[in-house]
């Protein structure tokens, strides 16, 4: 059911600034900008860093505090696996490189950076030197988005029912967007036989006509993949998706030897996304199409996960 904001429980749900801890980075004199907005429970972080000269990365595997409490393992994360955004690594000598962030726990993210093994891109941790030796004025740049905790709703002043709070006009509620509490789908999958697989899982929220939806599947020994890998959206998209191939996610595929491949997600015609992985073309990547084959064969306990933000054709 779609339930509204109240003045009285929300001043100003606009961006914020928070304090981020970490793992394996100093950030000494370097310059941090960490921002955060939370509706409902969708939290949408935005976050730099721009080296400075006793700014170092002092390990491998680098972590980055959440602002708010996430959703947890009983909800469909999993450590190292679930996408929740993209990032860029930059050396300040002018080359930028693409990574992804991870669902690391319920207090933090992983940020990874993309390397190239024979034609296909993988994720690889970040260290001292990967994906170059860090130094002054490099930054790392990322943007991402979450399900927060049922109970970061309820202690930002809403009731138990996650409702308005009594008392309050209409006009109180209408400054801000209705919005859905995240829920399961179950989405309709093409290109892929899901035989004894499991949709591990796939949840989805939407404000207004922003809706943030995020899944895994994993293979089992029956399932099968044949190509054109397509999910049906949990919400009709707004018609202009028709005229535009539009990315509105990223997607990790994984083979059974941990092997995390990047793909992306782009909305296809008026009710499904369509699944891509990327491949190297000379000194670029370009896209493909997912087949039995591609990016590598796909077998049982092998996966695939996506994190998607798109427009809705109607709001709540």
């Amino acid at each position: 059911m779609a339930q509204g904001f109240a003045k009285a429980e929300f001043a100003d749900p606009g961006w914020q600034d928070y304090t981020p801890t970490y793992t394996n980075i100093t950030v000494g004199n370097g310059t941090v900008v960490a921002r955060y907005i939370q509706i409902g429970t969708l939290v949408q972080v935005q976050y730099s860093l721009v080296f400075g000269s006793t700014t170092s990365v002092d390990g491998t595997g680098v972590l980055l505090s959440l602002p708010v409490t996430s959703a947890g393992t009983s909800d469909g994360y999993i450590s190292q696996t679930t996408p929740i955004g993209v990032a860029t690594l930059r050396d300040d000598g002018g080359q930028k490189w693409s990574g992804l962030v991870y669902w690391q726990s319920t207090t933090a993210a992983r940020i990874t950076a993309q390397f190239i093994t024979t034609t296909r891109p993988r994720q690889s941790d970040m260290s001292a030197t990967v994906p170059h030796t860090w130094t002054t004025s490099d930054s790392i740049t990322c943007t991402f988005q979450y399900e927060a905790a049922a109970s970061a709703l309820i202690g930002m002043g809403l009731n138990n029912d996650h409702g308005a709070l009594s008392g309050l006009t209409d006009d109180d509620h209408s400054a801000y967007p209705a919005y859905t509490e995240y829920q399961g789908s179950t989405p309709t999958i093409a290109g892929f036989t899901i035989g004894n697989g499991t949709i591990n899982i796939s949840r989805y929220t939407q404000i207004g006509k922003l809706v943030h939806w995020y899944g895994k599947v994993t293979l089992g020994s029956t399932s099968s993949m044949s190509g054109d890998l397509k999910l049906s959206l949990p919400v009709a998209p707004n018609t202009i998706y028709e005229t535009l191939d539009s990315i509105v996610g990223s997607c990790r595929l994984q083979d059974g030897s941990a092997l995390r491949h990047t793909a992306e997600a782009s909305i296809s015609g008026d009710t499904d996304i369509i699944i891509r992985c990327q491949i190297a073309s000379g000194t670029h990547l370009t896209e493909a199409g997912i087949t039995s084959t591609v990016p590598f064969t796909w077998a049982s306990g092998d996966m695939f996960a996506w994190n998607v933000t798109y427009e809705a054709a109607s709001a709540v």
